[in-house]
């Protein structure tokens, strides 16, 4: 029988960071990181510059050096599309969208889960995601799916503030520090 297809879901902060570290500390299989991008409009990214920046000029590089394979997503719609788009369904059919708004964010939806979904879609049956939540995280371990889903965090007994720690003392707390 052939071994699942593990990854790592990252947003390069200090969780998914230490769950690399932990991968590679551990033995753990990981055949990709997947990372995905949410942009302002077709050219400029919608993270922090110097987030961005961390990420492909830093921490991509040292995770391909360890033999850490990323995959980078992107949404076909970008934050300025959704913000001057116009809603299709609904009482408001036809009105801007605008601004989005908090606990229902279309860009969270259109832009982060949806590439996500897709590509999740395309990988094989019993692939198994790890998932950079702290044992100190209860709430949010609970909601992992059960066999799919995997916090090395918790299952090393890592609370944030360890996490933090490894990140450390793998000198990429610096880099860290500014996202967190």
């Amino acid at each position: 029988m052939e071994r699942p297809k593990f990854i790592a879901s990252c947003s390069f902060g200090k969780d998914s960071l230490a769950t690399i570290l932990l991968v590679k500390e551990h033995g753990e299989p990981l055949d990709e990181a997947v990372y995905c991008e949410v942009m302002f409009d077709k050219d400029i990214s919608g993270e922090v510059p110097e987030h961005r920046d961390f990420i492909y000029n830093t921490a991509i590089p040292a995770l391909e050096r360890m033999g850490v394979k990323i995959i980078v997503l992107r949404s076909e719609k970008t934050y300025v599309e959704l913000f001057t788009g116009r809603v299709t369904r609904g009482p408001k059919k036809g009105m801007v969208r605008s601004f989005p708004i908090c606990g229902r964010c279309a860009v969270q939806r259109d832009c982060k889960i949806r590439p996500i979904q897709r590509y999740q879609k395309t990988l094989p049956p019993g692939t198994v995601q790890y998932i950079g939540i702290a044992q100190d995280e209860q709430e949010r371990l609970l909601r992992l799916e059960d066999g799919r889903q995997v916090s090395l965090l918790a299952k090393y007994n890592f609370t944030e503030q360890d996490a933090w720690q490894l990140c450390e003392k793998a000198n990429v707390i610096k880099l860290v520090d500014a996202v967190q």
